[in-house]
């Protein structure tokens, strides 16, 4: 059986960038044919770049950014990342251990171990990252009260003056049956009318008031 796309087959077989990604998507259990990829993105013969990388990523439903970072930060960067090389061509970063990396260069066919200070010389900087669902959970899991405490901070006066007026409202809620259970007590039963004049004069005060701060908020 003949490959459909021979001249796809040549270009994905030296195409760093189409063989990385490939290598991450099956490492995140995503099924990638280099092939079938290189047919659909790429043409006369050009090799995969950054914004062919993001849009087969994106293809593959794998969450990929391109970043800029340094070696010293690598360790709370989310590993395997595509790297990019001085020369253009991309490898992949593993792991890091030990002050040594862990990497993988598409054209070496076989994983290799720099120090520190080879790896600096290596990268560009710019890294392409595809975190795993447990990173993303990771993320989401961080959102929690403290990403509203900006927000509290800045608007606290306007947060202070409306939890002020829903106590006052609360006040009032409460006052409306005491003031009905003296009706009961003291009115009714001992017929002070004087008691009901102030009452009725006390609950029109406070109908009033509640409805101002009910129009205020």
């Amino acid at each position: 059986m003949h490959d459909e796309h021979p001249e796809s087959a040549i270009q994905a077989e030296a195409d760093t960038g189409l063989a990385c990604l490939v290598m991450l998507a099956r490492f995140h259990n995503v099924a990638a044919s280099p092939e079938q990829l290189a047919h659909e993105y790429l043409d006369n013969g050009r090799q995969f770049a950054k914004p062919e990388l993001l849009l087969a990523a994106k293809q593959l439903d794998l969450k990929a950014k391109f970043v800029r970072s340094k070696v010293e930060r690598l360790e709370h960067t989310p590993l395997p990342a595509i790297a990019v090389s001085q020369d253009g061509r991309f490898f992949i970063i593993a792991r890091l251990d030990d002050g040594k990396a862990l990497i993988h260069d598409p054209l070496v066919q076989r994983p290799e171990v720099l120090s520190f200070e080879e790896l600096q010389a290596r990268l560009t900087g710019e890294l392409m990252l595809i975190p795993s669902q447990a990173s993303l959970a990771g993320e989401l899991s961080k959102f929690d009260f403290t990403w509203f405490i900006p927000a509290i901070v800045k608007y606290r006066k306007l947060l202070g003056e409306v939890l002020l007026v829903s106590f006052v409202l609360q006040i009032f809620a409460l006052l409306t049956p005491l003031f009905f259970q003296v009706v009961m007590d003291k009115v009714l039963v001992h017929r002070g009318l004087t008691t009901l004049d102030v009452i009725a004069v006390g609950l029109l005060g406070i109908m009033l008031f509640e409805s101002a701060l009910s129009g205020e908020t």
